[in-house]
């Protein structure tokens, strides 16, 4: 695989990580809303240090795409390796958590395609990283 396509996979993993992480929040409200807990659809869970929290999230997947597309140089592709295999250990097992604490169903199954989409990007993110001058690599 080409280096130039890795980029671009690595690039599109993290935009979805993002639009899934959008669809969780709204989700979240959603739920609240449905089961009749509309002070709580109101208040950010966990309060001003989860919103904190979460806006970072979407900050970090939202500007991921753009920095895999300008940056290429090795240690900049090992950070954005480690970064995206933090993230995808940080969600499953956050992921996890939420099985014991029985999250809803819409919940398991965000988290679900989250994991699948982020380890994919973990994946070709570590290709992209051993990659020697941008060679192509097996197909």
């Amino acid at each position: 695989m080409k280096s130039e396509r890795m980029r671009n996979i690595i690039a599109q993993g993290w935009l979805s990580i993002l639009l899934i992480l959008i669809t969780m929040a709204i989700v979240s409200v959603l739920q609240d809303v449905l089961d009749g807990n509309l002070q709580g659809a109101l208040n950010a869970r966990g309060g001003h240090k989860e919103l904190w929290y979460t806006t970072i999230l979407f900050i970090v997947a939202a500007v991921m795409p753009f920095l895999i597309k300008i940056f290429e140089a090795k240690t900049f592709k090992w950070t954005v390796f480690v970064i995206t295999l933090l993230w995808t250990l940080s969600f499953i097992v956050s992921w996890v958590r939420g099985r014991v604490t029985a999250q809803g169903h819409y919940y398991h199954l965000l988290f679900l395609a989250h994991s699948i989409v982020s380890i994919w990007t973990t994946i070709v993110a570590c290709n992209w990283a051993r990659l020697k001058n941008n060679s192509i690599v097996k197909e």
